[in-house]
């Protein structure tokens, strides 16, 4: 009864296992719903807003709508902050007058900005220009006080304070993008303030040949300061538990939208999943980016959730002219393995990841500054700034948001399945599982009652028929060739540069397994569709192995019978010399035993190496030294262990009846050993040979690569240092078959060699049965 409860518990084991594996890859499905269109749309949208106070009402009523729970203070969606910002009274101007009439004037925006940084201020100043063509020191207060500077360069802090305190009028210098709006942090603003301009390249030029005519340039700018309300905006969706910690995906309120409609297009992404992520997941809009992240440094300050338990991405500028590219920021030993994994997902996509630890000035940098892992997103600039959204190409969107979509998919909603076994797979996996499992019951069956009947056959008379040994060894053996398979394709699979970081009590791979995973079943996939295919440099990956595999075997094969040979021999013959000494005659084998592979097989290298050099073997043998070489080093430690193993068997052979019987005949030692001795201990270290093997496939690793031997394991070596990955599992997958049909000869040989065990071969059914 008791061995029918465990039969059963097994099986019932089983049943859950399979069934637990079946509604992860059925019925945990993540849908991929991210519409590039929804994406552009909010942008547009956003676009249209000329307020700040217009785009947190316009992002909270998006998500109120959605029905993402709220995420900030006291049940809403806000965090409340008030900020310093500045206010326009009037669009600042650029004008080139001679006299009172205006001789050319300029496009806010376009060829010129406003700096409000440090000194940067209001003024209404009009003046001659003058060319900075040295160091700002140089110049006198004179020039200073009746002049516009107007500088080939960016000017640093150093040479604006000097201009300003010794009367500067106002100040221009070129910049090459002056379509993007500067910070403002309001914390560094100075006492002293000045009309501060950033001009393109172009207006440079011009301004500069206006300086040539002495004409008068005209600058104004009219901003005020005041407090304004301008909280940042939180959502989230609920993950399976707090201890898992939290994802803020995040981006701020600029000029630039792409990154909130890309965010906005998340959370409509990810409220409509059916399963609940594994942490708790964040949609953060930080406001007052433009006065010096004032949104984000004051979450920080001012963390709802814990910032030790928090991983954040923030999105800025996703939309570029450059699609192929994404730029993924950050730093810390955390931060850089989560931006390994985006590259990993971003070059699954085909798109090339420009992976930096330059953060410079954004939202990222303040959590980075708490040692909280933050990765900055941003798309690739090189084809120039983009400011409007005719200029966004809607492709750019998908491509930097399906990057990160993936990472939420694998490691945010553990969801590996999807997309990893087709539909036919699966239905093959199924009907093996079930014909597995009803082998396993009825094994269970069997062996708690044999004498059950089933179809009206008895359970014994079913389990020693011919039909279900054979379905029982094709199962055990599919088995265990497709769990042999996966488990050497998976390792070989996973990055060389795999690590992991422990953060927030639980670990963080630098690499997302589930492309090993993903690697591994198309392996699997490719190998019964199209066989082992083709190395990387074109060469059939069967032949390789196929002739690798003969290399190795006729290598381990000849050591083999060399060890068995001459290990037998002396183990006999030490035997009867040294029955005198003891255990003495027991130290040389043991003492060989000893030696490590690797100095056995450069021994072996030097003494060939002597005998070279006093010409008793000449370098016109080489093609035979190719093989004697790991030939002769393969088979010296087989030989001490054969050796041992013989002079046990013939200690112990000796003092049985018939020997003595022999003996007793007058038998000469010789007839004795011919005709007595030298079967049975044969036998006795025939038994022997596969534990022979195991010290041979061991070994042979060190001597293939040491000679440079072209057999199988050699080959791995050179395959795997040329990263050809798909080759490298064949060729592991043929060790197995080396191995494999090494062990078949070896317990083929000993049948044929021992008289029981044929014996037993042939009555072994009938005796088990009975």
């Amino acid at each position: 009864m008791l061995k029918w409860g465990r039969g059963l518990a097994g099986f019932f084991a089983c049943i859950i296992i399979v069934a637990v594996v079946l509604v992860q890859i059925n019925i945990h499905k993540f849908n991929n719903a991210f519409e590039v269109n929804n994406v552009a749309k909010n942008t547009e949208e956003l676009s249209k807003l000329e307020t700040n106070e217009d785009k947190v009402k316009y992002i909270e009523n998006y998500f109120e709508k959605l029905g993402t729970s709220p995420g900030g203070e006291e049940g809403t969606y806000l965090q409340n902050f008030n900020t310093m910002i500045p206010v326009y009274n009037s669009t600042p101007s650029l004008y080139i007058k001679n006299n009172d009439s205006v001789v050319r004037s300029f496009v806010y925006g376009e060829d010129f900005r406003e700096s409000l940084l440090g000194f940067g201020g209001n003024g209404d100043v009009s003046g001659k220009i003058y060319l900075l063509e040295d160091n700002m020191s140089s110049l006198s207060k004179d020039i200073l006080k009746n002049n516009i500077i107007l500088s080939s360069r960016a000017l640093t802090d150093e040479d604006i304070d000097y201009a300003v305190n010794n009367g500067c009028k106002a100040i221009m210098m070129i910049d090459p993008d002056v379509s993007k709006k500067e910070s403002v942090d309001t914390r560094l603003k100075q006492a002293k303030s000045t009309i501060i301009y950033r001009v393109s390249q172009r207006l440079f030029s011009e301004l500069s040949s206006n300086y040539i005519n002495n004409l008068d340039a005209h600058l104004k700018v009219d901003v005020s300061f005041k407090m304004e309300s301008s909280p940042n905006i939180l959502s989230k969706i609920h993950g399976k538990s707090k201890s898992a910690g939290y994802s803020i995906i995040s981006a701020h309120i600029s000029d630039d939208n792409s990154g909130i409609a890309l965010l906005m297009e998340y959370a409509r992404v990810l409220k409509m999943q059916d399963n609940t992520p594994e942490k708790t997941i964040v949609f953060a809009v930080w406001n007052s980016f433009d006065e010096g992240m004032k949104g984000s440094n004051y979450y920080v300050e001012n963390p709802i959730y814990p910032l030790k338990e928090t991983e954040v991405f923030v999105l800025d500028d996703v939309a570029s002219l450059n699609s192929r590219v994404m730029n993924i920021s950050t730093y810390g030993k955390a931060g850089q393995f989560i931006m390994n994994k985006l590259s990993d997902y971003a070059m699954h996509r085909g798109i090339r990841p420009n992976v930096t630890n330059d953060i410079l000035y954004n939202d990222s940098k303040t959590f980075l500054l708490k040692d909280t892992p933050a990765v900055l997103i941003n798309g690739d600039r090189s084809g120039g700034q983009v400011s409007s959204y005719e200029f966004f190409q809607q492709g750019d969107f998908a491509d930097a948001g399906q990057v990160l979509l993936n990472y939420i998919q694998r490691d945010i909603y553990k969801d590996w399945s999807q997309g990893m076994i087709q539909s036919k797979e699966k239905s093959y996996i199924i009907t093996f599982v079930i014909v597995f499992l009803i082998m396993y019951l009825f094994k269970s069956v069997y062996k708690t009652k044999p004498s059950i009947k089933l179809l009206g056959i008895s359970a014994e008379n079913i389990y020693y028929s011919s039909i279900f040994n054979v379905i029982d060894k094709i199962v055990n053996g599919a088995a265990l060739v497709g769990v042999i398979i996966f488990i050497t394709a998976f390792i070989v699979y996973i990055p060389s540069s795999f690590d992991l970081v422990k953060y927030n009590g639980s670990y963080i791979s630098n690499h997302s397994i589930y492309f090993s995973f993903e690697s591994t079943i198309e392996y699997i996939r490719n190998f019964f569709d199209k066989g082992l295919g083709k190395t990387d440099s074109g060469f059939s990956v069967a032949f390789i192995i196929s002739f690798s595999i003969i290399k190795s075997i006729g290598l381990i094969l000849s050591s083999v019978i060399l060890a068995f040979i001459v290990g037998t021999s002396i183990g006999i013959i030490s035997s009867f010399k040294n029955k005198k000494r003891g255990n003495i005659s027991f130290i040389g084998p043991i003492a060989m035993l000893s030696l490590p592979d690797v100095l056995i097989a450069i021994s072996v290298q030097l003494l060939f190496i002597i005998l070279r050099q006093n010409n008793i073997l000449h370098s016109g043998s080489s093609e035979l030294t190719k093989f004697l070489l790991p030939f002769i080093s393969l088979a010296i430690i087989p030989t001490a262990y054969i050796s041992r193993i013989a002079q046990i068997a013939v200690k112990e052979e000796i003092t049985k009846d018939y020997i003595m019987a022999a003996r007793a005949k007058g038998l000469s030692t010789f007839n004795i050993l011919k005709d007595h001795l030298l079967i049975s201990v044969a036998i006795k270290v025939v038994e022997t040979l596969p534990s022979v093997l195991n010290i041979i496939v061991s070994n042979v690793i060190i001597v293939e690569y040491v000679f440079s031997y072209p057999g199988i394991v050699y080959q791995l070596f050179s395959y795997f240092k040329d990263y050809d990955i798909r080759t490298c599992v064949g060729l592991i997958i043929g060790i197995g078959v080396v191995y494999f049909i090494l062990t078949a000869i070896f317990k083929g040989l000993s049948i044929i060699i021992n008289p029981f065990k044929r014996r037993a071969m042939i009555g072994g059914k009938q005796n088990e049965k009975a």
